[in-house]
């Protein structure tokens, strides 16, 4: 994994995020054909990590690279044969910032995860405002795909970017801030495999953990608050959930992948 190229550092001014998510809940979005139209390999597309932060004026953002060519591929079609659903709640973990006509600034978008390395969909401003300018709490309309590639398109999207080093600012800083254990630090879709066994892990880290609450319980050692263990896990790998909030689906016609 390469190292993250701190080509630019943008602090973002107070008193946007506002006034930025008050605007974008009102414009009308783009279409998913004409949002893909946005994405074509070898177009300059540049990818941005961050240091993690929800508020925007806390925000810094650090150009990564380019969007690579398989990305890109995987992007366009996602968008191709996405829905526009309504969240309340956006969780980005890459920005994008597609160029423009000259005169016109850059269009900023955000690919949002799940946390666990998933996309969940794609942030796109309806008024123009760079998504890195939006709080994470708002009234957004995300373009999610919802057909039967879905999980490889976001394999193929998160794996190249995270393969790329692009992740390293947003790791890092949770890092730093005292987010170490490994479900924190995901970048890209967790094989079937590797989800099995971090279920497993989980699974008997709560089991040992309630064995020893159990243990000082018998012994009258009395606990806290931070003692408590649930009875059992709900660990959920793949969570894309949203509510339609703009017609029908598109009809798929995806082809086989070939990213």
């Amino acid at each position: 994994m390469k190292h993250l190229s701190l080509l630019k550092t943008m602090t973002l001014a107070c008193g946007v995020a506002l006034s930025a998510a008050a605007i974008s809940s009102c414009s009308s979005p783009v279409s998913p054909v004409k949002a893909a139209e946005n994405i074509k390999v070898g177009s300059g597309i540049s990818v941005f990590s961050y240091n993690d932060a929800a508020k925007p004026t806390s925000r810094h953002c650090n150009e990564a690279g380019l969007l690579p060519d398989r990305a890109a591929r995987g992007l366009r079609t996602w968008l191709k044969h996405s829905t526009i659903q309504h969240h309340t709640y956006v969780y980005p973990q890459y920005y994008i910032s597609i160029p423009s006509a000259p005169g016109k600034p850059d269009k900023v978008w955000a690919l949002c995860s799940d946390g666990h390395g998933n996309l969940v969909g794609v942030l796109i401003p309806r008024d123009g405002t760079p998504a890195w300018d939006l709080p994470n709490l708002g009234d957004y309309r995300v373009y999610v795909c919802e057909t039967d590639d879905r999980k490889d398109l976001s394999k193929a999207i998160m794996d190249s970017l995270a393969d790329a080093g692009y992740d390293s600012y947003r790791i890092e800083t949770r890092k730093a801030s005292g987010l170490t254990q490994r479900r924190f630090l995901i970048s890209k879709p967790m094989t079937d495999e590797e989800q099995k066994a971090e279920q497993a892990r989980l699974q008997e880290a709560y089991k040992k953990a309630r064995a020893a609450r159990d243990a000082r319980a018998a012994a009258g050692v009395g606990g806290s608050e931070d003692d408590f263990v649930p009875d059992d896990l709900d660990l959920d790998m793949d969570d894309s959930s949203g509510d339609d909030d703009l017609g029908d689906p598109l009809e798929d016609d995806t082809e086989a992948l070939d990213l």
